[in-house]
């Protein structure tokens, strides 16, 4: 029996292999979680307040539940943005790595739904080498 090395049949090492969550590290969880807050209470959010600190931390106690609503709304998870750089950051990974976006999209019905529907429209990548999966549905096939 031959030990398993890192090396392909041709003797060249397969590409890294990078898996790259969504929220809050390339969509912009946060930043719709405020904007919304912000159009329902009518309150402008100080951004530097909530360093290292949810949201729901930083509102009046009576203002919780409605941030705790928010990921399970409608059409939350399809507006998401995308994080300043991060595209760039992906583009640079892409040259040397297989990147696989996944997501653990299981907490909220609509997360997985929204997400897997906007990727393209939202994220407008085409970057080679770049897959989309959910990290929680082994038979979600990526797309490369």
């Amino acid at each position: 029996m031959r030990p398993r090395t890192s090396e392909g049949v041709s003797g060249a090492k397969p590409p890294v292999r990078i898996a790259v969550d969504m929220d809050e590290v390339i969509a912009d969880y946060f930043g719709e979680q405020v904007t919304r807050y912000e159009a329902w209470s009518g309150t402008a959010v100080d951004i530097s307040a909530t360093e290292g600190k949810r949201l729901r931390e930083c509102v009046p106690p009576e203002h919780r539940e409605f941030i705790s609503r928010l990921p399970g709304m409608p059409g939350f998870f399809a507006n998401l943005k995308m994080i300043e750089g991060s595209r760039d950051a992906l583009q640079i990974l892409s040259q040397h790595s297989r990147i696989y976006i996944v997501s653990a999209a299981t907490e909220y019905p609509n997360s997985l739904r929204e997400k897997f529907d906007c990727w393209p429209r939202t994220f407008r990548l085409s970057i080679g080498g770049i897959s989309c999966s959910a990290a929680t549905s082994p038979s979600f096939a990526p797309n490369t």
